[in-house]
């Protein structure tokens, strides 16, 4: 996958300038959060916090100075559009509608079902932003 900086190379550029693949002329853009492992020091676990191994509460006799980490990328041209990071603490939703600059009109953004929001289906519809979310059945309920 690559990851094109943004001071020297813009996602723009490289779908003005190159063949791409897609859907119906519509880019398809997905995002994904995970969790990422950092120097144990004393520096980057107070900017992005601590958690257990194993991902989940902190572990007191095992701590680990992990980030939250959020990937714009283009799943069928194999590029990565956009990173963000925040603490470990922090929302993915947050990350995410950083991540609405870098989509443009008429691009499909597809998320997993840990971002069903109004507020993010408003904020999608405003830009005219298609999406497809997964979501629990009686979600709207």
């Amino acid at each position: 996958m690559l990851f094109w900086n943004s001071a020297n190379w813009s996602g723009d550029r490289f779908y003005q300038q190159v063949g791409y693949l897609g859907y119906h002329g519509h880019k398809l853009l997905a995002v994904d959060g995970k969790f990422l492992n950092l120097p144990n020091h004393e520096s980057s676990q107070k900017e992005f916090g601590v958690r257990g191994m194993d991902g989940r509460e902190t572990k007191k006799d095992v701590p680990k100075s992990m980030c939250l980490l959020l990937m714009l990328y283009d799943p069928v041209n194999y590029l990565m559009l956009d990173v963000q990071t925040g603490p470990t603490d922090g929302s993915e939703m947050d990350l995410l509608l950083k991540h609405l600059s870098k989509a443009g009109k008429g691009d499909i953004l597809m998320l997993d079902r840990g971002y069903p929001s109004r507020a993010l289906f408003a904020a999608l519809q405003t830009k005219c932003i298609p999406f497809v979310v997964c979501m629990v059945m009686n979600w709207l309920r």
